[in-house]
């Protein structure tokens, strides 16, 4: 959940591994770069916060961890 290189590296092995690695998909074409749009998003460290109700979480600002126990 957290990285250990730094960002741009980072970026760089996500970016490859999704558009050439994915067995999900086939690899990208030499074709198809030219039409691709590629968003990146950086999120902050996550924090630890207990809740007592789903009802707190916000869409569009808040991400979610589960732990058992």
């Amino acid at each position: 959940m957290v990285g250990t290189e730094p960002l741009y590296k980072t970026i760089a092995k996500t970016v490859l591994s999704s558009a050439f690695g994915d067995h999900r998909f086939q690899p990208l074409t030499e074709e198809e770069m030219e039409k691709i749009d590629i968003e990146i998003s950086v999120m902050s460290p996550p924090k630890k916060k207990k809740i007592d109700s789903w009802k707190e979480i916000v869409l569009g600002r808040d991400g979610v961890i589960i732990e058992k126990e």
